[in-house]
């Protein structure tokens, strides 16, 4: 009988080095292949956000990081700044440096632009 080929044939220490050494949008991609594929994902050291809004999704990963004591290497945020809508940066930022991490922080800010406000 032929055995099948799965995911999960390296050692669990060894794919969370593989996942680590990958982009966060890339490990998220390979938490597809297995749950030890998607645990190594949900503890990468390197988070990285880039969205225009919507903070449900950066807050659940960030309390999640705080809460399990995961160690951050480096926290980087592309975001659309606008002032109507509030971002708790601060909090993300707090959880990224608490933990005993010392991470790289990279914060990146669009000015939001109202096409109400262009005349």
């Amino acid at each position: 009988m032929m055995k099948k080929a799965t995911a999960d044939i390296l050692p669990e220490c060894l794919i969370e080095k593989i996942v680590s050494y990958l982009s966060f949008k890339d490990a998220a991609k390979m938490s597809i292949l297995s749950k030890t594929w998607l645990r190594s994902w949900l503890i990468h050291p390197n988070i990285e956000f880039k969205y225009p809004g919507g903070n449900s999704v950066v807050d659940t990963i960030m309390n999640r990081y705080r809460d399990e004591k995961i160690p951050i290497d480096k926290f980087e945020l592309s975001y659309s700044y606008n002032p109507e809508v509030p971002q708790p940066i601060d909090k993300w930022l707090f959880i990224a440096l608490e933990n005993d991490s010392y991470p790289v922080l990279h914060l990146f800010k669009k000015a939001f632009s109202n096409p109400c406000q262009i005349r």
